[in-house]
């Protein structure tokens, strides 16, 4: 099959959704593994921060291993190593062990993230049209699929650690494809990510950056609460049997997928900004809903807004550093995969710690704050996408 712009959408869009499975597989099974280990509330937030806090240590270098090795090398390697650490993890009789595999699961993840990314962006450039939104509602199409197959397999009672091995490998084999489609045509891939603007000063760097990566920590931390925390919510605070209750994690995923879908065309037509605005508003409203929740299906339905609300601050976060002039190619996508995994690490300790004092449903005021913050900084700080490479422009 020849290099074509379709081939390699087609490949990128596989290692998205690869990227999306692998965790979204294991998720369903936390509320098992804390209960297997005996673990509170706030034990099990700091058991799962091992994630986030692997990313923090590794997220930083991430721009420069993409320039040195090349994006899609990067995202296939990791997605492998991925695999491996998360069957790791699944299958250790011993917290530490799972913390450690965890550590390492969340080390790799934010390189192989970047690889990915900033291979979106040169598709999307050679492509001549927005796709950023979409690869990511792949993303979150992966997750889905991942999620009903933990949620299937936590209900039937089988070994997580089993399911994960499987899982790892099926997955693995789909990435090593993705890698194979992805060569764009005529491209000198290399020389491409070697290429850099004017180098501005690191301080100058972050504080051009710090408000796109703030819009995406208010993303990261609602996408958190979806990860560690809608399953155990279902369960406990709404009565939800096992299988059911990895059902919230699905649902919310399912519609940040359908949110991700509608956000290339809403953000060409409104902007990045109040597109994004927009979602906060959404993120606010649905965890008011989740947290007075009676019943699943109520809960569910705030989920499902949760969901569509933090659908596009991710990706509009990544597109907008991508373009802040001054940075080497790769940075500004690093430093915001650096600075939104705070959004990871703080957000299960701290729920977990207000969960034991006031309840599950009093930690949903989190994802309150982050929606407002979100229209906040959408509106003021993000800029509107630019047009596309030879187009012209006729509105205001």
């Amino acid at each position: 099959m020849p290099a074509s712009p379709a081939r390699a959408r087609l490949g990128i869009s596989l290692q998205f959704l690869t990227n999306g499975a692998l965790m979204g597989t294991l998720l369903p099974h936390y509320p098992q593994i804390k209960d297997g280990f005996g673990l509170s509330n706030s034990a099990y937030g700091l058991l799962v921060v091992a994630f986030a806090l692997g990313s923090i240590l590794t997220a930083a270098f991430s721009g420069r291993l993409v320039r040195r090795f090349g994006a899609m090398q990067v995202a296939t390697a990791g997605t492998v190593v991925l695999a491996a650490m998360l069957a790791v993890a699944a299958s250790s009789p011993w917290v530490w062990l799972l913390f450690l595999g965890l550590l390492l699961a969340g080390a790799v993840d934010p390189i192989l993230d970047s690889g990915q990314n900033v291979h979106g962006l040169r598709v999307e450039r050679v492509s001549g049209r927005s796709i950023i939104n979409s690869l990511h509602a792949i993303w979150s199409l992966g997750a889905v699929v991942g999620g009903l197959v933990g949620a299937w397999t936590a209900g039937l009672g089988l070994d997580v650690g089993t399911v994960m091995v499987v899982s790892g490998i099926g997955w693995s084999g789909v990435a090593l494809l993705a890698w194979w489609l992805t060569r764009l045509p005529g491209a000198d891939e290399a020389a491409t990510e070697r290429e850099g603007h004017v180098l501005v000063r690191r301080r100058r760097g972050l504080l051009l950056v710090a408000p796109v990566a703030l819009l995406a920590v208010c993303g990261t931390l609602v996408e958190e609460i979806g990860n560690s925390w809608a399953a155990l919510y279902t369960r406990d605070a709404l009565g939800a049997e096992p299988g059911v209750a990895g059902l919230a994690y699905v649902t919310a995923f399912a519609a940040q997928f359908v949110g991700r879908l509608l956000g290339d065309p809403l953000s060409d037509r409104f902007g990045r900004g109040p597109t994004a605005a927009g979602g906060g508003v959404l993120i606010a409203l649905g965890a008011l809903v989740v947290m007075v929740a009676p019943g699943v299906a109520v809960g569910l339905v705030g989920f499902v807004l949760l969901g569509l609300g933090c659908a596009t601050l991710v990706p509009a976060a990544f597109a907008a550093a991508h373009e802040i002039p001054g940075l080497p190619f790769g940075t500004g996508i690093a430093l915001v995969t650096w600075l939104m995994r705070s959004g990871f690490l703080l957000t299960s300790p701290l729920y977990g710690v207000i969960a034991d004092g006031a309840g599950l449903r009093a930690g949903m005021v989190l994802p309150v704050v982050a929606g407002v913050a979100a229209v906040v900084i959408s509106l003021h700080w993000v800029r509107p996408a630019p047009a596309r490479e030879g187009a012209s422009v006729t509105g205001p």
